[in-house]
């Protein structure tokens, strides 16, 4: 792992599903279809944007990251495997916890 830019952050399915625990959110269904729904949409927003010098279509500066359209396409799709496999490594946290306290 990187110190600094968007390397520094773990996009994992389990931080995503340690992530929308921690919020109250979770990993329901509805919940799980809303968050790809955005995702989609944003990337559907970013693929009409103007490339700039370099290709660079957006930066953000809480990753500290300038995206082109392909690595813009690339993180959104790492980001939606972890949150569509997030519910999933809550079911395994929980079963492994069931079977601690059983």
């Amino acid at each position: 792992m990187e110190c600094c830019g968007i390397d520094a952050f773990d996009f994992s399915p389990l931080h995503a599903a340690s992530y929308l625990a921690d919020i109250g959110h979770g990993t329901s269904p509805p919940n799980i279809a809303l968050l790809t729904k955005e995702l989609d949409h944003l990337v559907k927003k970013v693929s009409q944007l103007r490339a700039g010098p370099g290709g660079i279509v957006c930066y953000t500066h809480l990753l500290n990251a300038n995206f082109t359209k392909e690595s813009f396409q690339q993180f959104a799709t790492k980001l939606e495997t972890a949150i569509r496999l997030a519910p999933d490594v809550e079911a395994f946290a929980r079963s492994l916890q069931d079977s601690v306290t059983s």
